[in-house]
C-alpha cells in the first residue's frame, strides 16, 4: 500500500541561518512560501501551522497526497 500522508517538524533551519548571517532575513518567510506551490507541483498538499521564519519554535509539515482527477 503506498503511503497517502507524511508529517515531519524541523526546529533548526539551514535557510533561516543563512538569512540572519547574511542580514537578509526578511527574505526568508518569502521562500517559505513557495513550499506550498513546491509540494503541488509534485502531486501533494501542504498543510502547515507554523514556521521558524515567523518566529514559531519548529516548522511543522503535514503532506497528503493529492488525488488525481479522471
Amino acid at each position: 500500500m503506498k503511503k497517502e500522508s507524511m508529517s515531519f517538524t524541523y526546529t533548526e533551519c539551514g535557510i533561516c541561518k543563512l538569512g540572519k548571517r547574511e542580514n537578509c532575513f526578511e527574505f526568508v518567510p518569502c521562500l517559505c512560501n513557495m513550499d506550498e506551490r513546491n509540494y503541488r507541483n509534485e502531486g501533494g498538499q501542504l498543510h502547515r501551522t507554523k514556521t521558524l521564519a515567523q518566529g514559531d519554535e519548529c516548522c511543522n509539515f503535514h503532506v497528503t497526497k493529492i488525488k488525481s482527477v479522471r
